[in-house]
């Protein structure tokens, strides 16, 4: 190689040089995906609920273990709660068979069964007897689930509330009044419970922070409906290690955070809780 074929020091080569396609390629491939380190990382929007806190037990996890949430439009939580507790029960415990149970068949039996045979199998509740579904004690219902079960949604066709004919679903419910969160805990580490409480407008406003049920200053006789009545479906804590139980409402999507809600108790609260017996 000659002087004049050299390049000039710190200068660039004569004529142009010609780049393997290979190490274009690459380089074009780096300037589109920089190394991770390099990209902006997504920030941490605190989680579901925004605030940092972690939910540990939750049977949204668990297929076919909850129902969707629906928008009830009369007083019959009591019914819907039962019910779908009654469906998650048997779907955890035989997963071969999925499983759904008409809510408005207990509210049949337990509240219109002086009606008609025509008006007592209309699935349709009317506004008129808005008044009179509303149920006072969880134990007769309780009682006719685990004697005469509950009515089987049909794949298929309709099925009528009051019909004796078709699958009924059957379990052993107990009942608690005001009991410790341990023993709430313990209850659905082995599936949704139901537990009715005193509720307000903070309850119906509840978005993403955390609803504190009240205390009880005079202890409820077993049973008692007070309020409303939702489906607990997990448990989790605070970023301060506060325990705080998630439930699942029967308002609809547009409640909570898409149906879903979380809630304090303590040893004061006043509750009825129902849980299946396994």
């Amino acid at each position: 190689m000659g002087k004049d074929d050299l390049p000039p020091l710190g200068g660039k080569p004569h004529g142009k040089e010609k780049v393997p396609n290979q190490i274009r390629k690459d380089a074009d491939a780096a300037r589109k995906n920089p190394p991770v380190e390099d990209q902006q990382q997504p920030q941490d929007d605190g989680g579901e609920f925004g605030d940092g806190s972690k939910v540990s037990q939750d049977w949204r996890d668990t297929p076919n273990a909850l129902p969707k949430v629906i928008r009830q439009k009369l007083e019959i939580c009591w019914a819907i709660v039962l019910a779908h507790m009654l469906q998650a029960i048997l779907n955890i415990t035989n997963t071969k068979d999925y499983v759904e149970f008409l809510y408005d068949d207990l509210v049949v039996h337990l509240k219109l069964k002086k009606e008609t045979k025509k008006q007592a199998q209309s699935s349709s509740l009317t506004k008129k007897k808005a008044k009179t579904l509303k149920l006072a004690n969880l134990q007769k219902a309780v009682d006719h689930i685990a004697v005469n079960g509950l009515l089987k949604e049909k794949c298929s066709g309709s099925a009528k509330p009051g019909s004796k004919t078709g699958f009924h679903g059957k379990w052993q419910f107990k009942i608690e009044t005001s009991p410790s969160v341990d023993f709430i805990k313990d209850k659905v580490n082995i599936s949704p419970v139901a537990i009715a409480f005193e509720v307000d407008a903070n309850f119906s406003a509840l978005k993403q922070n955390i609803y504190k049920v009240r205390e009880s200053t005079q202890p409820l006789q077993h049973g008692v409906v007070e309020g409303h009545a939702v489906l607990i479906v997990g448990y989790g804590y605070t970023k301060e290690r506060q325990l705080f139980f998630l439930v699942q409402n029967s308002w609809g999507e547009s409640w909570g955070v898409q149906g879903f809600g979380r809630i304090f108790i303590d040893e004061s609260s006043r509750t009825t809780l129902v849980y299946p017996v396994v």
